[in-house]
């Protein structure tokens, strides 16, 4: 596993720190999990549509995480997200 993978595990840690195990996302009226909150977070709210997601589902953990998930994450983790709001 690629050390970035780790990092982004260690922001999922503190992103459920905060917000628990429930993320509401105002904007889209649903709630995502933490991993969710972070695909939301890096390519909008209908982030499994996205054909720029799709190509970074695909990409193996032995690779770097993906341009922009990292700072999406650390975003949600320092609370940084108007949109997101714990739900348990």
């Amino acid at each position: 596993m690629h050390q970035t993978w780790r990092e982004l595990n260690r922001l999922l840690d503190q992103i459920i720190a905060r917000y628990g195990g429930v993320i509401y996302d105002s904007r889209a009226h649903k709630s995502w999990d933490p991993g969710q909150a972070v695909c939301a977070e890096c390519y909008g709210p209908d982030w499994s549509d996205s054909l720029e997601w799709q190509e970074a589902n695909r990409q193996p953990d032995t690779e770097p995480v993906p341009e922009g998930v990292l700072d999406a994450g650390r975003r949600l983790a320092n609370g940084e997200c108007e949109w997101a709001e714990g739900g348990g």
